[in-house]
């Protein structure tokens, strides 16, 4: 709790980062999230779940959290690898060389 509250990637840092990500997803998407310290499970509905995995998780290396991507983040990712494509494939090319002088980023950059 106290390296969310940080930001603070000192101890389990790709937890701590995965968790931010996903926060992040969830408020964007208009949610609110809140945190609540339970001193013990006992009694808390869904806990005794919770206590359960845990128990099951301590042998694991790591703990694996699918979030699946959302129709944006998905296009934006896309279309960088397609920009990746076209911006490698200007910069080999050999066609339209005397424009490449002039632009050598794709898309509209200004190649400064």
């Amino acid at each position: 709790m106290k390296s969310l509250q940080s930001c603070s990637l000192l101890s389990r840092q790709n937890l701590v980062l995965e968790v931010l990500v996903t926060l992040g997803r969830v408020v964007r998407k208009g949610c609110q999230v809140r945190f609540a310290w339970v001193p013990a499970h006992v009694g808390v509905e869904g806990n005794e779940a919770a206590d359960r995995l845990e128990k099951k998780a301590q042998g694991e290396k790591e703990v694996s959290l699918v979030v699946k991507w959302s129709k944006g983040e998905a296009k934006s990712f896309v279309w960088g690898k397609v920009m990746e494509s076209w911006q490698e494939q200007w910069d080999r090319g050999e066609k339209g060389r005397h424009l490449y002088r002039v632009q050598r980023e794709v898309g509209g950059g200004s190649g400064c």
